[in-house]
C-alpha cells in the first residue's frame, strides 16, 4: 500500500530531476522472487529482482552483479520502478555512490528483526543497520522514507522486563518508530489461529552400534587436538595453481573453509542423528556429509598439506563408520531398519501423519503439511527416510510426496554454479509444494520467515521452538481455517 501511495514519484524517465526509485530489501535470496511477484501482482509498476547471483552479459562477457558499473545500474534504474534485492547490494550501491539518496523515495526493510539488537542489547551490525547508519550520516542529502516489516520484532531471547528497552534500541537503530504489541495477550487477533496440539514422545535414545560410537568418540579426541593448532591460522596456502584460484574465486579468510572445529560440529550432528534416529538414518547422514566433504576436497584440492590430509583422513573414517553400519543392518528386514529401529519421536511423527491422512480422506481433503526442524542434516535425513518409507509401504505411506527446503550456505569457496543450482532446486520444490505436486515439506527456519507456501492444514514443530519469534513465525504458516499447529515435546518435559 505504501509503495502504491508514493508511486507518482516513480517517474519513468529516471533522468528527470524529480524521478525516484523504491527499494524493497529482503534478507534471503528466496524472498527476492516471492516479494517481487507480490509487488507485480498488486501494482502496475515494473519490478526488478537482484541477488548476489544476478549477472548480465555484455560484449560476450558475463558480468556478476558485484562488478556492474554505474552505467549498467543506470540502465536498471531506467527499466524498473521498484528494485527488490538483498541488502548487501543496496549497501554497495550507496557506498560506491552508484545511486544518490535523492533518487530514492522509499526503502522497505522486510523481516526487519534480522537487524534487531544483540542479546546484550548492543546495536546489530547487520546490513540493514549499516544502510540506515549510512543514510543517517548523509546529513546534507535527502532522507528517504523507511518502512520496516516484521511479524515478530524480537529475534533473540529477551527477559520480559527488558522488552521495552529492546524496542527502544531497535527504534534507534532504524531511526524510526516501532508500532507493535507489548504483551502476549495482544497477539491473539494479530496472528493465525490454528488448533494447537502438544504431541508428546518418549525421549529414549537408540544405541545403534557401539562400535561406530566408539570410533566417533576417538575422532572427537583427534579433532580436539587439531583445533588449537590449525583453527587460528590467518591464511590458507595454495599449491602453484593460479588458474584454479581464479576459476574458483575463493576468498582468503581468517579460518579454514572446513577447519577442525567445523569438522567436529559436523561429527556431532552425525553422532546425534545416529543415537537419536537409528542406524538407517545414521548411515544416510554419513553419506550426506561424505558427499559434502568430498566436494570440499575437490574444491580445495590444491591446498597444500596438512589440510588436505585432515579431510582425507576424515573421509576415510566416515567411510569406515558407514561400512560398519551397513554390516550392522545387513541381517535386518526393511521393517526393522525403517520402523522398528528408529526413535520414538520418529514413530510419533508417522502416527501423526497417518492420523491426518485418515481424517483428511474422510473429509475428502489432502494433507498439506510443513515439518520444521533445526538442522539441515536432520532435514535431509528425515526427507530421505519418509521417501524410503513410501517405497517400502505404499499402502500406508503412498500419500506422501515429500520435499525439503534449507537455507543456502554462504560458506566461502562455494561455486556460484552450485549455489545457483541449489537455489533453482529449492525454488522448484517450493513451486511443487504450492501447486500440490508435493504435500509434505521438511524445512529449516528458511520457511518460517516470510516465504509464502500457501495455506497449510498441518504445521509441525518437530523441534520445540526456543523463542517466541520461532513460535509465531512457524505458527504463521498454518493459515487455513481448519489447520493444526503441532508442537513435539518430550514426555518428561510436558509439565
Amino acid at each position: 500500500m505504501l509503495i502504491k501511495h508514493y508511486q507518482n514519484e516513480l517517474i519513468d524517465d529516471f533522468e528527470h530531476r524529480e524521478a525516484k526509485r523504491t527499494f524493497f530489501l529482503v534478507p534471503t535470496k528466496p524472498l527476492v522472487d516471492q516479494q517481487a511477484k507480490q509487488i507485480q501482482t498488486w501494482t502496475s509498476l515494473r519490478v526488478g529482482q537482484f541477488t548476489g547471483q544476478t549477472e548480465i552479459e555484455e560484449k560476450g562477457k558475463v558480468i556478476g552483479i558485484d562488478f556492474w558499473s554505474k552505467e549498467m545500474w543506470k540502465e536498471k534504474f531506467k527499466k524498473y520502478h521498484v528494485l527488490v534485492m538483498t541488502p548487501q547490494i543496496l549497501l554497495r550501491l550507496l557506498t560506491h555512490r552508484q545511486i544518490h539518496l535523492s533518487k530514492i523515495n522509499l526503502i522497505v526493510f522486510d523481516e526487519a528483526h534480522w537487524a534487531g539488537p544483540k542479546r546484550n542489547l548492543a546495536k546489530s551490525n547487520h546490513d540493514y543497520t549499516q544502510i540506515v547508519d549510512y543514510i543517517r550520516n548523509q546529513v546534507n542529502e535527502h532522507q528517504p522514507r523507511i518502512l520496516g516489516l516484521s511479524a515478530s520484532l524480537i529475534k533473540n531471547k529477551v527477559n520480559p522486563e527488558r522488552i521495552r528497552q529492546y524496542v527502544k534500541v531497535f527504534e534507534q537503530s532504524f531511526n524510526a518508530k516501532c508500532l507493535t504489541v507489548y504483551g502476549i495477550e495482544d497477539l491473539g487477533d494479530k496472528s493465525t489461529n490454528p488448533r494447537e496440539i502438544l504431541w508428546c514422545f518418549a525421549s529414549d535414545s537408540i544405541i545403534a552400534c557401539s562400535l561406530v560410537n566408539n570410533i566417533l568418540s576417538k575422532v572427537f579426541e583427534f579433532l580436539d587436538s587439531l583445533i588449537q593448532e590449525y583453527e587460528s591460522q590467518n591464511h590458507i596456502q595454495y599449491a602453484d595453481t593460479d588458474s584454479n584460484k581464479e576459476e574458483l574465486n575463493i576468498r582468503i579468510t581468517t579460518k579454514l573453509p572446513l577447519g577442525p572445529s567445523k569438522l567436529k560440529l559436523c561429527l556431532e550432528q552425525i553422532y546425534e542423528i545416529l543415537i537419536e534416529m537409528g542406524p538407517w538414518c545414521g548411515e544416510n547422514v554419513i553419506k550426506y556429509f561424505s558427499d559434502y566433504f568430498d566436494y570440499i576436497l575437490n574444491l580445495y584440492g590444491h591446498i597444500i598439506p596438512p589440510y588436505k590430509e585432515i579431510l582425507d583422513s576424515f573421509l576415510q573414517i566416515l567411510e569406515t563408520c558407514r561400512s560398519i553400519l551397513k554390516e550392522f543392518m545387513s541381517e535386518m528386514t526393511e521393517q526393522q531398519k525403517l520402523i522398528d529401529f528408529v526413535s520414538p519421536k520418529m514413530k510419533r511423527l508417522l502416527e501423526l501423519l497417518l492420523n491426518f491422512k485418515n481424517n483428511d480422506e474422510k473429509l475428502d481433503k489432502q494433507i498439506c503439511g510443513l515439518v520444521f526442524v533445526q538442522r539441515r542434516a536432520e532435514c535431509k535425513t528425515l526427507t530421505s527416510w519418509l521417501t524410503e518409507l513410501k517405497k517400502y509401504d505404499p499402502d500406508n505411506f503412498g500419500f506422501m510426496e515429500v520435499g525439503y527446503a534449507v537455507g543456502i550456505s554462504n560458506q566461502p569457496g562455494f561455486l556460484k554454479s552450485l549455489v545457483s543450482s541449489t537455489q533453482k532446486t529449492q525454488t522448484r520444490t517450493l513451486e511443487e509444494f504450492r501447486s500440490g505436486k508435493k504435500n509434505l515439506l521438511i524445512a529449516t527456519s528458511v520457511l518460517e520467515e516470510g516465504l509464502d507456501v500457501g495455506g497449510c492444514n498441518l504445521v509441525v514443530r518437530y523441534d520445540f521452538p526456543h523463542t517466541l519469534r520461532d513460535y509465531l513465525q512457524s505458527k504463521g504458516r498454518a493459515r487455513n481455517n481448519d489447520s493444526h499447529y503441532v508442537l513435539f515435546c518430550p514426555e518428561k518435559e510436558r509439565y
